[in-house]
């Protein structure tokens, strides 16, 4: 009730509201037990962090769908805009054979892999339901955490650059290198630019 009454209080006065959007499969959901370990990468990859427990999602899972519209379930249940998601593109690789990630060089040896155009399919999802399906004029904010991938990226309204090297650097010169701002952090040789949004570290 108060999440709903303060997202209409923004509303009122002209604002947009975007929640953030979180990452990954938690174990201490009660879905875990049921469907959990299903959506998960493989090898099974710990990525918690403070008191949260959680392992790293595959998109080639039902998790992709799962996301996206539990995302579209919520905006409409509390009426927000949109989402900043956190670093979630790209995901982790997987080697699952049953999700079909896994592949077998010559020699026999399992090598995982990123399914772009999964990720890709979800974000398509994601654009519909904040753009018509549930929110007729919503808002997907999604960092550069590891360079521009169009596939996905172009299904975003606003791009961020990704926490890192500015979280440890002394200086500004330290903190944005030229060849990476041009080559990792920005999007602007595939036509979008992303806003930076310094968090914790020296220069914060």
């Amino acid at each position: 009730m108060k999440n709903r009454q303060w997202i209409r209080g923004n509303h009122e006065i002209g604002r947009k509201v975007l929640i953030n959007g979180g990452w990954n499969i938690s174990a201490q959901d009660p879905a875990w037990n049921v469907w959990g370990r299903e959506m998960i990468s493989e090898p099974i990859q710990n990525v918690s962090f403070g008191e949260a427990k959680q392992f790293a999602a595959c998109y080639r899972t039902p998790y992709a769908v799962f996301m996206a519209n539990s995302f579209g379930y919520n905006a409409r249940l509390l009426g927000f805009d949109g989402i900043r998601f956190d670093t979630v593109i790209p995901s982790y690789e997987c080697n699952s054979l049953v999700h079909d990630c896994g592949w077998r060089d010559d020699d026999g040896n399992l090598w995982p892999s990123f399914s772009v155009f999964s990720a890709r399919e979800a974000w398509k999802r994601l654009y519909r339901i904040f753009h018509g399906g549930v929110t007729p004029d919503g808002c997907i904010q999604t960092p550069n955490a590891a360079g521009p991938l169009m596939a996905v990226h172009s299904f975003s309204d606003h791009h961020e650059i990704g926490e890192g090297y500015y979280m440890h650097a002394k200086t500004l010169k330290d903190g944005f290198p030229s060849d990476m701002i041009r080559a990792n952090m920005t999007g602007q040789q595939y036509g979008f630019r992303a806003e930076v949004s310094i968090k914790g570290g020296p220069m914060f």
